[in-house]
């Protein structure tokens, strides 16, 4: 008998995030309205889990009339458990902390990517380690989720996290 091969895709996928810290004095080249400064404090790059349920929404997606939302949230929590295929939501959200995303999804080639800014003074606290995309301002599905820091996100800081998912021929 003849061994047949198939050929299957897959995803990779990588999460920036970045800590920014507000300055008074100009010291940085990074502009923030309300003419006070940026500088970079903290840079992590992580692996980008997409979930099982974020499996389904992808081919949801390539549907001529999808049933499912659009990505359109990010939202922040305090769990350090290692993301799992079969998580539903965040293991401990920020209350307040999900936000539109302020980069919708672009595609580039076989690229996608997306980012969400939290503010000064929003989604403040001393642990944040994981982080969830969604498609609704509520509820909704958990596309994907990651694992970061810890990072002690204070009033004065920015943060800003940017995913890329590449779809990439198996082997």
């Amino acid at each position: 008998m003849r061994h047949v091969s198939r050929e299957r895709g897959r995803l990779w996928g990588v999460a920036r995030v970045e800590l920014w810290r507000a300055t008074e004095d100009g010291e940085s080249p990074v502009w923030y309205p309300g003419k006070r400064g940026l500088v970079l404090e903290r840079e992590q790059r992580v692996g980008n889990l997409i979930t099982d349920v974020g499996l389904d929404w992808i081919a949801d997606q390539l549907a001529d009339v999808p049933a499912l939302a659009a990505l359109s949230h990010m939202e922040l929590g305090t769990d350090g458990t290692p993301p799992l295929a079969t998580d539903l939501a965040l293991g401990a959200a920020i209350a307040g902390s999900r936000l539109a995303l302020t980069d919708p999804v672009t595609q580039s080639g076989n690229e996608i990517t997306w980012a969400t800014f939290w503010d000064l003074g929003v989604a403040t606290n001393p642990s944040i380690e994981e982080a969830g995309d969604f498609n609704a301002p509520a509820a909704g599905d958990m596309i994907g989720r990651i694992a970061i820091g810890p990072f002690d996100k204070t009033d004065e800081h920015v943060m800003k996290i940017t995913r890329t998912v590449t779809f990439i021929r198996g082997e």
